[in-house]
């Protein structure tokens, strides 16, 4: 590696991206090792706000250095956005979870709107059955704010899951087309309501029913047994 050089205004000191980088100027590297090092920089820019960041890597041979290149670091930071929280503090490790969630390239809209999506699952997840987490984007010259308010209700004790008008099947074998009940895995589902649904349409066709219809379901949370009741209809 002959040099490192940026491209592009950039948020943070070129200094703090260098060491971001982990590259040392005449050491050796494989592409792979250069193309990582855009994706330490990009991360460096993550944590310091700026989430819709892009860093794009091109590698040029040094003039006159055979064997030795030139990394050019090209930077389109965008806007710095700021994520808080009002209402029911769901804990750090189910925010650190959500923030994961974040799409790469996404606009503050898309990204706010599946960082509460996520949020509310986890928190599913922990038997918050009526969870909510509601989202709203403010922007300023400045910054972008992304507000998230989340409202938990109370914890359940767990999930029954019921099928109505199943004939062919039992119980358990359409259960096992879904993911564990009261899981991540199974809010997900119940959340994309066609792809819960397609396990079960894949079984039924399996004993020659190829045109059962299935779904969509149905939930609502009983307060009085704290517990969250699923309905599948089956046709």
């Amino acid at each position: 590696l002959d040099s490192l050089r940026f491209e592009g205004a950039l948020p943070l000191p070129e200094e703090e991206l260098r060491r971001a980088a982990r590259l040392r100027i005449g050491r050796r590297y494989d592409p792979l090792r250069l193309a990582q090092a855009a994706d330490r920089v990009r991360a460096r820019l993550v944590e310091g706000g700026f989430r819709a960041a892009s860093v794009d890597e091109r590698e040029h041979e040094a003039a006159d250095r055979k064997g030795r290149v030139e990394l050019v670091l090209r930077v389109e930071a965008g806007p710095r956005i700021v994520v808080s929280w009002l209402g029911d503090d769901p804990g750090e490790r189910l925010r650190r979870r959500a923030l994961e969630a974040w799409p790469p390239f996404a606009s503050p809209e898309a990204a706010a709107a599946a960082v509460a999506r996520t949020a509310r699952i986890e928190l599913q997840a922990a038997r918050h059955f009526e969870a909510r987490v509601g989202h709203e984007v403010r922007v300023t010259d400045a910054e972008t704010t992304i507000v998230l308010s989340v409202l938990q209700g109370p914890r359940g004790t767990g999930v029954d899951v019921e099928f109505e008008g199943n004939q062919r099947l039992t119980g358990e074998e359409l259960l096992r087309t879904f993911p564990k009940p009261g899981s991540r895995e199974f809010f997900d589902a119940l959340d994309r309501r066609t792809h819960l649904v397609a396990g079960a349409r894949v079984a039924y066709a399996g004993v020659g029913c190829l045109r059962a219809r299935v779904g969509p379901p149905r939930t609502r949370f009983e307060a009085a047994a704290q517990r969250n009741h699923s309905l599948l209809c089956v046709g």
